[in-house]
């Protein structure tokens, strides 16, 4: 494994988070949505290797990746490590939405 190039605090990240879901709750009815549910899914091996191009894809589920995050709220689920990459696919859904 690498150096890392990008460090990050948890609690930095925490509180950006928090000061985009305080937005979110001032600007709207506390519910985010998006029309967008099926998304490429480039394996994390590819994706990061900007000088080889992709030639394996799949296809990921938005809604797929919500109810998985659910399972972990409700206790039926213990795959906390892969719930940052679900939880990547649900925001990144709903702000690609939001942003045009």
């Amino acid at each position: 494994m690498s150096e890392p190039v990008v460090q990050v605090k948890v609690d930095e990240l925490r509180r950006v988070f928090e000061l985009l879901m305080a937005h979110i709750a001032k600007s709207g009815d506390g519910r985010l949505a998006t029309s967008r549910d099926y998304f490429w899914s480039i394996p994390a091996a590819d994706r990061y290797d900007v000088y080889k191009e992709p030639n394996e894809f799949s296809i990921g589920q938005v809604s797929e990746s919500w109810d998985n995050l659910r399972e972990m709220l409700e206790g039926r689920s213990e795959a906390l490590g892969y719930g940052l990459v679900w939880l990547a696919d649900v925001l990144r859904a709903i702000g690609d939405e939001a942003v045009g």
